[in-house]
């Protein structure tokens, strides 16, 4: 890992990420284990309760009704009493209603909806979790860190013209054990060369040094300018003495070309 950037509004999202999932699975499991034998007694319990207080509110209904014939009471306690009748029947209604559902479980639908809810907090965290893992910045290869571009608390943005101040870029990385020379040829002198033709340098800060190189890469234009083509060379066995723009001397047989190291 190169850098770590700001992670906690990252670090929060897979946290709400985390607990929607749990909750979504609890209710699935919830709905495929179906009504646990208790849930259904109580649905029964509350399901007589009812047929009581729906028989007793009848029977009060009627001794109010006798009693208004002798002129003992008057039409709104009957009428009262019809209202509490009519309402407990209802509530028994209901409760029939709640008892038969609990016996019958949770519906196809039900289930699959909860289901669907399921994958889509799995798949929301996953990509709660893809975006915390961005805020890590890895080597895209194994090399050495030639300059550090951002000091901590900088921003930074995927812009390369940068936005509002921030930088795009972080580190300077190079692979010191692939290096190679670049250089131009003259147009006169290209019809010497050939791809994985050999040819040995010599860097300016070490002019007693060799190197075995070998063209690896030859332009598929020539510069018109220049009246040159450019050719890169790889460094077949760099060694720590070696580092990216020095400058160097190429000779390929008895031609010797100044040349430019690049990572």
């Amino acid at each position: 890992m190169l850098v770590r950037l700001d992670d906690r509004e990252y670090q929060a999202q897979v946290g709400q990420a985390e607990a929607a999932l749990r909750s979504a699975e609890a209710r699935l499991a919830e709905l495929v284990a179906g009504n646990r034998a208790e849930e259904v007694q109580r649905a029964e319990a509350e399901l007589a309760r009812n047929r009581v207080d729906a028989a007793n509110a009848a029977l009060e209904l009627k001794r109010l009704q006798t009693l208004l014939g002798s002129g003992a009471i008057a039409q709104q306690q009957v009428d009262n009493a019809r209202s509490r009748t009519e309402m407990a029947e209802a509530a028994v209604r209901v409760a029939e209603r709640n008892f038969e559902l609990m016996k019958l479980g949770p519906r196809a639908e039900q289930i699959s909806s909860a289901r669907a809810e399921a994958d889509r907090a799995r798949a929301n965290l996953e990509y709660s979790r893809t975006l915390l893992d961005a805020t890590l910045i890895r080597a895209p290869i194994d090399g050495t860190v030639l300059q550090r571009i951002v000091e901590v608390g900088e921003m930074v943005t995927t812009s390369f013209a940068g936005e509002m101040g921030a930088k795009s870029a972080v580190v300077s990385l190079a692979d010191l054990m692939d290096l190679q020379v670049e250089l131009d040829i003259s147009q006169s002198d290209f019809n010497r060369i050939a791809n994985d033709q050999e040819c040995i340098m010599r860097p300016e800060a070490f002019p007693d040094r060799r190197y075995r190189c070998q063209i690896d890469e030859i332009a598929p234009e020539a510069n018109r300018q220049k009246a040159t083509i450019q050719v890169k060379v790889k460094v077949l066995e760099p060694d720590s003495y070696l580092r990216p723009e020095m400058t160097a001397n190429v000779t390929f047989s008895k031609d010797t070309r100044t040349a430019k190291l690049i990572e």
